[in-house]
């Protein structure tokens, strides 16, 4: 500090002294000030942000495989061993043409052990009623009591019985000895073939996956919470195919956390095959739901939905967001935050709730 002397100062006229004792105690003031230690400064993270921008009617872009309208398993309805297998995976196939037979030789052992059945239960039903008529004439002469007439009725009509009992049984070996022949019941493809020649299978092991002709779809899978609109485009290179919304699945898968739904390609003039992959675009908001469009770098997913990060006065916040699509450099979301609100564009895998941060000025949008 200076050497002043009060001397000087009192022969000063009265408005010099008045600015000299003002500038004495701001230079007393200046002096007991404690110094800010840059070091402190420094060594904060350093964040760069990006101004979100305002994003009209986004779409979402999804992948997905084309699938028949109606595809079913098909199966035997009765077990053995596998003797042919006429069709390959990709084969059209029409009502009633044979795609698998089994090894019959146990299916015409049972059905001949039926028939037998029924032979002996005809000839015990041919004796019975001989036996009942020559009670009954006894019974008119009084030969033989009412009782013993009715034990005779009784084991007839029980003979009776075992015979519909045997006859059902040769009916359902019948039965069996035509299923082990496994036809198509409609048009369409096969998809895949999922048994081989000399495999033992039991009943209602699915052997193939079946297609029916008509309608396709395309199956994708939504982000939990994103509800699917009614209608979307399918692409598969430079084809275009208007799509509806024909059924969304009832809960989200366990694993992925997202909801399988399918989508009816219209006007299949040119229909993609089975099993394709396709683009499937569709409009996931309107004007006004205060969508934003963010850096790719700037999405945050650790396991509870995704979110961006801004800075309130030096220190960081999370702000969830829901995704709506995704391109190569950008991402179009929905959240409480303003277009223009300033986010840090990157590096957010390596941010913590309330870090103290330097901001850098913004990134271009």
């Amino acid at each position: 500090m200076p050497n002043i002397s009060p001397f000087i100062i009192l022969r000063l006229p009265i408005v010099w002294q008045t600015i000299c004792l003002l500038a004495v105690a701001l230079l007393l003031t200046a002096c007991d000030a404690p110094e800010v230690d840059s070091t402190v400064i420094q060594s904060r993270p350093v964040v760069k942000t990006v101004a979100a921008q305002v994003a009209i009617a986004p779409q979402l872009v999804l992948s997905g495989t084309i699938q028949a309208a109606r595809q079913t398993p098909v199966s035997f309805q009765v077990g053995g061993r596998i003797d042919r297998r006429l069709v390959q995976a990709g084969d059209v196939v029409t009502p009633g043409q044979v795609l698998f037979t089994l090894d019959t030789r146990d299916l015409e052992q049972a059905l001949t052990l039926a028939q037998a059945e029924v032979s002996a239960a005809q000839s015990s039903v041919k004796t019975m009623q001989d036996e009942l008529q020559r009670s009954q004439s006894l019974s008119k002469s009084g030969f033989i009591s009412q009782q013993a007439l009715d034990r005779v009725e009784q084991i007839t009509q029980e003979s009776q019985t075992r015979l519909d009992a045997a006859l059902a049984r040769a009916q359902q070996a019948r039965f069996a000895l035509g299923y082990a022949t496994l036809t198509a019941q409609d048009h369409g493809i096969v998809t895949e073939t999922l048994a081989e020649v000399g495999q033992v299978v039991t009943p209602g092991l699915a052997v193939t996956q079946f297609a029916h002709a008509g309608p396709v779809d395309i199956e994708v899978f939504l982000p939990q919470g994103l509800k699917a609109p009614a209608s979307g485009v399918v692409s598969i290179g430079d084809q275009r195919w208007q799509a509806a919304l024909r059924e969304v699945a009832g809960a989200a898968d366990r694993a992925s956390r997202t909801i399988r739904t399918r989508y009816t390609l219209l006007g299949q003039d040119m229909a993609p095959p089975i099993g394709s992959v396709a683009q499937l675009t569709i409009t996931t908001g309107e004007p006004g739901q205060n969508v934003i469009r963010v850096p790719l770098g700037a999405l945050d997913e650790r396991g509870q939905g995704a979110q961006v990060w801004i800075v309130v006065d030096g220190f960081t916040q999370a702000v969830p967001v829901q995704v709506l699509s995704l391109s190569t450099e950008t991402a179009q979301v929905q959240s409480t935050l303003a277009p223009g609100v300033p986010v840090i564009a990157m590096g957010t895998h390596l941010l913590q709730p309330g870090m103290v941060v330097r901001v850098q000025p913004s990134l271009a949008p």
